[in-house]
């Protein structure tokens, strides 16, 4: 049986060893750290954590049961990319963090009793096709029904581009809207940051491997390496579409 608190615990040992803070964990992990205490006591999906650690040397193995060694090896050497956390991307992701708590303030001094709220919707595409870079800059903020949101300063927005998801329903020019803490599921669709360069695809974890996979036959599916820079920017909760 695995246990969450034991994982965290496995992780927080793991950032330790690494001499990371919990933002240098909420960065790599690509989470808000006011939010990374959540994935440390089990409150949010910890695969999520797992999944991004992985590129920075964590086993897999180890963090979810505790056998074997803390850090994975490859080739003979064990990896340690702790570096890789001083990345002009979390220079672009703190930026985003100081939006999202600017939002955080504008949300507090709203009327409760409103039926809508604020979400940030970003300039730049999320490729449903290749991955590609994109900016982290508000374009505007699209109103969403607040019933529909559970994690307010987690939920953003971001149009989509190309057709690798066109048969999950994703079409070019949709708006799609994501929550950074929703749980990473087998089967569900995320924008994810491969190396720097983000792109919407279906996960899927199987055996302990996790490919990246389009709803379109004219793609091919993207299997996560143990060198690979991986974060899960946020699981899609919906569409929003213009039909006019």
């Amino acid at each position: 049986m695995i246990i969450k608190s034991e994982i965290g615990e496995r992780l927080t040992a793991f950032m330790d060893a690494k001499g990371w803070s919990k933002t240098h964990l909420a960065e790599a992990v690509g989470v808000l750290p006011q939010n990374i205490n959540r994935y440390l006591t089990g409150k949010s999906d910890q695969s999520r954590v797992i999944i991004s650690l992985i590129s920075h040397g964590l086993n897999p193995e180890w963090a979810r049961t505790g056998e074997g060694e803390m850090y994975a090896k490859s080739g003979g050497t064990v990896q340690d990319n702790s570096n890789a956390v001083q990345t002009p991307e979390n220079e672009r992701l703190n930026a985003v963090i100081q939006r999202l708590e600017h939002l955080e303030k504008k949300l507090e001094s709203e009327d409760t009793t409103e039926q809508t709220m604020q979400i940030p919707l970003y300039t730049h595409a999320i490729n449903a096709g290749m991955p590609c870079t994109v900016s982290d800059e508000v374009d505007q903020y699209l109103s969403v029904q607040k019933s529909l949101v559970k994690h307010p300063m987690s939920t953003f927005a971001v149009r989509a581009s190309g057709d690798s998801m066109i048969n999950a329903g994703i079409q070019e020019g949709d708006i799609l809207i994501a929550d950074q803490q929703s749980p990473v599921k087998d089967r569900c669709i995320v924008i994810a940051s491969i190396n720097g360069e983000q792109t919407v695809k279906r996960i899927l974890i199987q055996a302990g491997a996790v490919i990246l996979a389009p709803e379109n036959q004219k793609y091919q599916a993207i299997p996560l390496k143990e060198t690979d820079n991986v974060k899960i920017l946020g699981v899609i909760l919906g569409i929003y579409r213009q039909l006019y």
